[in-house]
């Protein structure tokens, strides 16, 4: 495993909102962090990640396939989209981060081989699927707006 430094970087600043940017990479943490209760995952997160929270962030990602092609208010936002990962749950966690969009807007399904960036608010906060406590999603970008299509 690589080592992960736990000074905060430095992270360039974009558009006219001066929006970090960010990388999938720079979300990557200790996968068996996963299990831990939420107080001990928060505690265990290094400040280069925890740094980011409330910030304004723009990520480049994939959509996960969503159950529709228009009127998307959020979805599932991936660094790739492999052959054998059609299942968000198989996805890291620090791979995968929910995205609602900013009010009113909504989105069109954009093609899972096409990278494109959305920036909005990081929230990160555990959420948990409902039915086996399984850590859902850690990363949110709340308000939300799809920039450009590569």
């Amino acid at each position: 495993p690589r080592a992960v430094s736990l000074r905060a970087p430095a992270f360039v600043q974009e558009g006219t909102q001066g929006a970090f940017r960010v990388d999938f990479e720079d979300l990557k943490f200790d996968r068996s962090f996963e299990s831990l209760a939420d107080e001990e995952l928060m505690a265990k997160l290094p400040p280069k990640i925890l740094s980011l929270n409330g910030q304004r962030v723009r990520i480049r990602g994939v959509m996960f396939p969503p159950p529709t092609e228009t009127g998307i208010k959020s979805f599932c936002m991936v660094d790739y989209i492999s052959h054998i990962s059609f299942v968000v749950a198989d996805v890291a966690v620090y791979r995968r981060l929910a995205v609602r969009m900013k009010t009113g807007a909504e989105a069109s399904y954009i093609d899972s081989q096409t990278k494109f960036d959305v920036e909005g608010k990081m929230v990160i906060q555990p959420r948990r699927n409902s039915r086996n406590e399984s850590l859902r999603f850690l990363f949110l970008l709340e308000e939300a707006e799809v920039l450009r299509r590569e």
